[in-house]
């Protein structure tokens, strides 16, 4: 089942990627407030496969930071898959670290 989620997670955020690029064809990407953009984007279908209620804020912070280790950790890996692999771990309950 982890695997389907990883899998719906990657292509939730590919969507996005693919939405954002046509929306914001015309200056070649540049948006300085992607993180907004995308938490707007992907904060319905994110909420539903996680059921984790993120509001739009916390979750283009969180979105922003993940970009960074991102760039930081792993810049070779495609940036959904480790977008899907980020919040499947960090909540879902099979991968949660109890506190």
């Amino acid at each position: 089942m982890m695997d389907t989620l990883h899998t719906q997670l990657t292509e939730l955020f590919k969507q996005a990627g693919a939405a954002h690029h046509e929306a914001f064809a015309d200056v070649n990407g540049a948006d300085p407030d992607w993180p907004g953009w995308y938490a707007e984007h992907v904060l319905a279908g994110l909420n539903h496969l996680l059921q984790h209620w993120f509001t739009a804020p916390q979750l283009a912070q969180e979105l922003a930071q993940l970009a960074d280790r991102h760039q930081r950790e792993a810049a070779n890996q495609p940036w959904p898959e480790f977008y899907a692999a980020h919040f499947l771990h960090h909540y879902t309950p099979n991968h949660t670290k109890e506190k």
